[in-house]
């Protein structure tokens, strides 16, 4: 039996396929992944930052389709599985040194632009203002237009939930914060706020959730208190 032939295509080979064909492709790979194109393709922060938001909206979506079978995680586990995502389409650290460990870290290919998150597991407004204090404060060297905090519901209600940080962001006004949290352009629920950075820089924060919960199968912390109660 005669052995398969594999051909590769080079660069060489790219530069000399149809304008169609490289047009079909970077629209497949944009159908599979989206915001893969938007992130490479990029040529200023604001563009790059547009396809980063394309990507987490993407990973977060894919890691939702999963949520029965991966809701009980751990953050590190759960961040990580984030990371790797985005991996496919975009240069992207987990865990890397940033005057501390920060969850995710997005990077241009070709440019000097960053884009770090931090990921939580739900506990309230707190909670969240500590992992946003941690992006600004430690994280963050001023540089960098927006970061983001996501937080992995493995409760109900994660939009009504959301809905009170953001009120709570607007009425508390944490961490230098300037003017009034704003609604994300496309990503459901999630919202923007603008902080003063310590270098005396302008630092934007989206702040996002992933659902993890699903009705008769995920254990809520709230059902978990109501178990205990009954033992005693």
């Amino acid at each position: 039996m005669g052995r398969t032939q594999i051909q590769v295509i080079t660069v060489t080979d790219w530069m000399h396929l149809p304008v169609n064909s490289v047009r079909e492709f970077v629209k497949f790979i944009d159908d599979t992944i989206p915001g893969a194109s938007a992130v490479y393709f990029s040529e200023d922060e604001s563009q790059f930052v547009k396809g980063v938001d394309l990507l987490l909206d993407a990973a977060i979506r894919r890691l939702e389709e999963d949520a029965a079978t991966h809701g009980s995680l751990g953050e590190l586990t759960l961040s990580t599985m984030l990371s790797n995502l985005i991996g496919y389409a975009a240069r992207c650290e987990k865990e890397s040194y940033r005057n501390g460990h920060v969850d995710v870290a997005i990077r241009h290919a070709r440019k000097q632009f960053q884009y770090l998150g931090e990921c939580k597991i739900f506990g309230g407004f707190e909670k969240h203002c500590a992992g946003c204090n941690q992006l600004l404060n430690r994280y963050s060297s001023g540089r960098d237009a927006r970061g983001f905090v996501l937080e992995f519901f493995n409760r109900p209600r994660m939009y009504e939930l959301l809905a009170d940080l953001r009120t709570n962001f607007d009425q508390k006004i944490p961490l230098k914060m300037k003017g009034s949290a704003k609604s994300h352009d496309h990503i459901k629920g999630a919202f923007l706020s603008l902080h003063r950075h310590f270098t005396q820089t302008d630092i934007e924060v989206l702040h996002l959730g992933c659902n993890l919960y699903i009705p008769g199968i995920s254990k809520s912390k709230t059902s978990k208190k109501k178990s205990s109660l009954k033992k005693l």
